[in-house]
């Protein structure tokens, strides 16, 4: 059967991409028509997510208090150190980040309820939802494009004037026109379950701060903790359900894994590793999936009367959350864009090749971000101090700005030309300390239960300047104080043998 209908706007896919973009028009145009396709019955259990402080700050000017309440307050970032000298968590050094009160909080979210909460208030300001039912194809023509969809034994074609690709890493669209592009620059991959009876990590990881237990919002237990080392980064995400999410992201160039079946290789790198094994000792994981290579980004991100958004358009790397907070930053570019043709019927070119080349440099900067960097995630004081000036650049020339000016958080994160080059040295100038001090035998002596804050935060307005000075200035103490201490090394090191060299 072959029946036909007309929309303003249909989405393949409906998850949180989706449903972000549809809220944001139906809240500023009431009536438009609007079809959302999802394949799944009920979303499934993903990773589980964590938000971005651009993510945080979007949420919780999005009004949508009702959906968030049901979900894991997040507590800040770890980041815990595991090298030869580590025999149990509490041996660990840690980077980490606490959240301290302010609009940028955000929460670890279960995507299963998240998402389908979202989707229902979608529904419920007037998106019509075809659920389950399967894409067959699409015809593309300019504002009159064709969806061919299967639900049950029936099929239908739906004609609509802008067809939304928000269908994940499926990526319908780049996929038929050959759109997408692997990101060979990082050769990473990623397996993941969800494991009941985790430990909490705060009754044994021996760490007792004032940063923690007096400052921030809630228990470190429910902060997102990364287990870092040589060639690789473990997140461990507490849900609402009281499971938790734990996955391993790497760099199979350097960590091998010898030919294992992917799962065989995570459950086995979880119960060897010394404090991945101490926290899941009484729990288990069920729910596996593998992605063999993680990045890729498209050519394109648009045609008239078409776009894409969320991870249908690219992913780089999950580490600090990047993929839901260009999916709030992408609808608040597209919502106006689409609403300004459907009431005026102009599409503004201009306007639309700003949108395509800002995302299209702002995934790129993301790859320039993580490539190289997996190398450095086994020694604390290095790693930290990348981190340390991510943070800096993320908080003074992102965060900071879209406090006091909200238009300015539809921008994603760049490097501009003179931070750049910049980066690129002092990225390599970390990769050379790293190996040259692996070469002195002094990585484990200086990273060894070292303990270390980021600082960053979000603090009263009229401190936002002053503060932003402040992270900078830590970051380069940091540096300096670092680079003294491997001099020091180095002078202790080969100053001896050169005087017993010349006496023998």
């Amino acid at each position: 059967m072959d029946n036909s209908s007309k929309y303003d706007i249909i989405t393949m896919g409906a998850g949180m991409a989706a449903s972000i973009l549809v809220i944001n028009i139906l809240r500023e145009r009431p009536g438009t028509r609007v079809a959302m396709i999802e394949q799944s019955t009920e979303f499934p259990k993903k990773v589980g997510e964590s938000f971005s402080d651009v993510t945080a700050i979007f949420f919780n000017r999005f009004d949508v208090d009702h959906i968030l309440k049901r979900q894991q307050r997040k507590t800040g970032l770890r980041f815990i150190f595991h090298d030869e000298a580590t025999k149990k968590i509490s041996d660990a050094s840690d980077y980490s980040s606490p959240s301290i009160l302010s609009e940028a909080n955000g929460f670890q979210v279960n995507r299963s309820t998240f998402d389908n909460d979202l989707l229902t208030y979608a529904q419920e300001l007037g998106a019509q939802v075809i659920r389950p039912a399967q894409v067959i194809d699409f015809n593309y023509s300019a504002f009159n494009s064709q969806v061919t969809v299967k639900t049950g034994e029936e099929i239908k074609t739906l004609r609509t004037t802008w067809l939304i690709d928000s269908s994940g890493r499926q990526g319908i669209v780049s996929k038929k026109w050959n759109w997408r592009q692997p990101a060979n620059q990082l050769m990473t991959a990623s397996s993941w379950a969800h494991f009941e009876n985790v430990k909490k990590i705060s009754s044994i990881d021996g760490h007792k701060s004032i940063h923690w237990d007096k400052w921030c919002i809630g228990d470190r237990h429910y902060a997102t903790t990364h287990f870092m080392g040589e060639g690789y980064w473990v997140w461990t995400i507490p849900l609402s359900d009281n499971t938790v999410s734990i996955g391993i992201v790497y760099d199979q160039r350097i960590l091998k894994t010898n030919g294992m079946h992917p799962k065989d290789f995570f459950f086995e790198f979880v119960k060897n590793h010394p404090s991945l094994s101490e926290l899941t000792s009484d729990a288990k994981g069920t729910g596996f999936k593998h992605y063999p290579h993680l990045p890729y980004t498209s050519r394109k991100y648009r045609e008239p009367g078409l776009a894409l958004i969320g991870d249908a358009a690219a992913f780089v790397d999950p580490l600090f959350s990047p993929g839901m907070e260009f999916n709030c930053q992408q609808s608040l570019w597209l919502a106006p864009l689409i609403l300004d043709h459907l009431k005026t019927g102009h599409y503004c070119e201009r306007s639309w090749s700003k949108y395509e080349k800002l995302f299209s440099q702002a995934f790129e900067d993301r790859i320039l971000l993580y490539e190289k960097r997996y190398a450095l995630m086994g020694d604390q004081e290095l790693y930290g101090l990348m981190t340390q000036l991510d943070f800096a650049g993320y908080y003074t020339f992102v965060i900071h700005p879209s406090v006091v000016f909200p238009k300015l958080l539809k921008y994603p994160a760049r490097f501009n030309p003179i931070i750049r080059p910049f980066y690129n040295w002092f990225r390599n100038r970390m990769l050379f300390l790293y190996w040259k001090r692996k070469e002195l035998g002094i990585s484990s002596k200086v990273n060894y239960r070292r303990k270390t804050f980021s600082f960053a935060r979000v603090p009263p307005r009229p401190y936002i300047y002053f503060y932003a000075q402040f992270l900078s200035l830590l970051w380069l103490t940091r540096y300096v104080r670092m680079e003294l201490a491997y001099l020091f090394h180095m002078v202790a090191f080969f100053v001896p043998r050169r005087i017993k060299n010349e006496a023998s």
